[in-house]
């Protein structure tokens, strides 16, 4: 199993580390011109964060479905999520602007912002039918397709952050820049995507007629828990800001550039996330005679050990550079060394966390998996980070996220950790989790 894990996530490892470069492009290049283009920015941040989120468990709810798909129904889940995708990002350039708009008039966000957010809408529908095709890719074991659509976007992202935002002479006019940068990949992204899938959408287009409402019903069953799991993220992360906005000065601008900065070293869990539902579902459902649920949970841990801790030593490493690269917010400097000093000691349970919630998506248990991302991003963090902001000692705060990283990974350990030698080893349901898998949970 891990050298099926390794063999499909590691064509896709420098792809998402150039995807996670170029979001982090943008906050650095926006960094570089003061504190006052940084603090906009992390006014955008959970919005951004919230469409990478959805446009994520688009793209794992349609990986999984075509996985368990039948041969002879897989036009129909193509077409399924195509139709979801095209609608799904429509409905939320709407809302979008909508919500904006009450927003500023309420004063609750820059004038600058607004504008980000008004050109960033024209990306969602090409982002969301990105965010499918790639799934599909990597459903159809084709990986190396997949990374070089990604590699090839993020580059163009990388050139063009800087130029755009760099050349700026206010910070409205650099964010207005950076959305329309966003705009302009996205349009990139998909015209490679159709090169890359041509020979499937021809295979399909005589079929276009076809519409499955049951696929669909499959479909928004799995993406909808999956939706609501990956969006606590962007809603503990504006929580996270109210509260360390409550701190000294810049608490709030030093984090949501460390969530950037972040995604850079977690580009390995990134890749093994986005393909171990595919091979569970294969696996265990397709062919579950000889791999049980714990094997893989064994397998899941045993890989965040050792590429956890690996991490830890070297964000240990990065907080002697920040002082470096980071000279325009003076401010944010101590505040991010701390962050990376604490907080990357837990890589080892937020990598296990993202390989769970990965697995339990490809087998179709998303109310498993949206409960254990309930209970990392809400349950866990927010008392223990609401405790932690009232402490003298304000860069302990951190630890707060440290606390439910490994708290909820050693819990999901021992759900998912069957207490019964005797149990038959290709069943699924050998866990803690099995009530509620049989209750509805597996589509």
């Amino acid at each position: 199993m891990l050298a099926e894990l390794n063999r499909r996530a590691r064509p896709l490892r420098p792809a998402m580390l150039l995807f996670t470069l170029a979001n982090g492009s943008e906050a650095i290049c926006l960094a570089r011109l003061g504190q006052d283009a940084l603090l906009s920015y992390s006014q955008v941040l959970p919005w951004l964060l919230g469409l990478e989120a959805m446009g994520f468990a688009l793209g794992a709810g349609c990986a999984s479905l075509f996985s368990r798909c039948k041969p002879e129904q897989r036009h129909n889940c193509v077409l399924t999520c195509l139709m979801a995708a095209a609608l799904l990002g429509l409905l939320l350039a709407a809302l979008a602007q909508l919500s904006a708009s009450c927003l500023e008039e309420n004063k609750l966000i820059r004038a600058e912002v607004f504008n980000y957010l008004g050109l960033w809408r024209w990306a969602l529908p090409l982002a969301f039918l990105n965010f499918s095709l790639l799934g599909l890719l990597r459903a159809r074991d084709q990986s190396q397709k997949a990374s070089w659509v990604m590699s090839i976007t993020a580059l163009t992202q990388i050139c063009l952050m800087p130029l755009l935002i760099l050349s700026a002479s206010t910070p409205a006019a650099a964010l207005s820049a950076a959305a329309s940068a966003h705009v302009y990949c996205q349009l990139v992204q998909l015209a490679l995507l159709f090169f890359a899938s041509r020979h499937t959408i021809k295979h399909y287009r005589n079929k276009a007629y076809q519409l499955c409402f049951g696929t669909l019903n499959q479909l928004l069953k799995l993406a909808g828990p999956i939706t609501l799991s990956n969006l606590l993220i962007p809603v503990s992360t504006a929580f996270s800001l109210h509260q360390l906005a409550k701190l000294e000065s810049y608490y709030a601008s030093a984090f949501s550039l460390a969530l950037r900065i972040e995604g850079l070293l977690l580009v390995g869990f990134y890749a093994w996330s986005s393909v171990v539902g595919p091979i569970a579902a294969k696996h265990l459902i397709a062919n579950s005679n000889h791999i049980s649920i714990e094997t893989l949970t064994s397998a899941c841990w045993q890989l965040s050990v050792r590429h956890g801790l690996k991490l830890a030593v070297f964000a240990g490493l990065l907080t002697f550079t920040i002082e470096y690269w980071l000279t325009a917010c003076k401010e944010s400097q101590p505040i991010l060394q701390a962050y990376f000093l604490l907080v990357p000691l837990s890589y080892v349970g937020y990598g296990f966390m993202m390989l769970c919630t990965g697995m339990l998506n490809g087998l179709g248990y998303a109310l498993s998996s949206l409960a254990l991302s309930l209970l990392r991003c809400v349950i866990i963090l927010w008392p223990a980070l609401w405790i932690m902001t009232s402490w003298p000692a304000n860069t302990w705060t951190f630890m707060a996220f440290s606390m439910s990283n490994m708290g909820a990974a050693l819990i999901a350990l021992y759900l998912l950790t069957p207490r019964n030698e005797h149990n038959r080893p290709n069943t699924i349901g050998v866990s803690p989790l099995k009530k509620t898998i049989q209750q509805g949970n597996k589509l």
